[in-house]
């Protein structure tokens, strides 16, 4: 079995400043980071290309400002599933009936081009992992398994050599427990046999 790992982990309080200005998003990180949305926007409307190739600009999440355009036609797509299914829960309610797999499909439907979307980046993310992340990650996680491999087999080494001295352990105290009890009847004859002499006075005579 694995070794059981206790982190304790400091609470916020038990950290100074710098501490926390690491580890926690500041004020200066949120507007850095608002900076760089905005650069990221302006080199998207400029046409530049934002891929995974580029490392210091990434447009993930920000295709729909692409233009006033992509950002009209996402609008229109969220109204239209809002008003689909809020029309379709109106006539429900005026019907008194309640149909969960009309709403699913009114939300489904209307919202097949977000759908659509997320696939078609879902297979740009897939494919460049395959060529790029993937391999690196397979070596890494290799060296991770021997390692940890590694670990096991020490960690069964430890146990069994652990058992083996509380097994020698445990046959030296049942060894010292029957000398004990030997001893302890070869010396009790000997009283009795001095205590009967003692009290027998013919045996004493003699």
């Amino acid at each position: 079995a694995n070794r059981t790992k206790i982190y304790l982990i400091p609470t916020i309080d038990e950290l100074r400043q710098e501490e926390v200005e690491a580890m926690w998003v500041t004020q200066a990180d949120e507007k850095a980071s608002q900076a760089d949305v905005v650069k990221n926007i302006m080199r998207l409307r400029r046409g530049g290309p934002l891929d995974h190739h580029d490392e210091e600009h990434c447009g993930r999440g920000l295709e729909h400002m692409r233009s006033q355009v992509h950002m009209d036609q996402r609008r229109a797509n969220k109204e239209a599933v809002t008003h689909g299914v809020l029309n379709l829960q109106d006539e429900h309610f005026e019907a008194d009936v309640f149909d969960e797999d009309a709403l699913a499909e009114v939300r489904a439907s209307a919202s097949l081009w977000a759908r659509e979307r997320a696939l078609q980046l879902a297979a740009q993310d897939e494919a460049y992992v395959r060529l790029h992340v993937r391999p690196e990650y397979e070596e890494e996680a290799q060296m991770e398994r021997d390692q940890q491999q590694q670990q096991n087999q020490e960690d069964s080494v430890d146990q069994l050599q652990i058992l083996e001295e509380a097994l020698v352990l445990s046959e030296s105290e049942e060894d010292q427990d029957q000398d004990d009890h030997r001893a302890h009847n070869v010396a009790r004859p000997r009283s009795a046999s001095s205590t009967l002499a003692q009290d027998n006075p013919i045996t004493n005579a003699t």
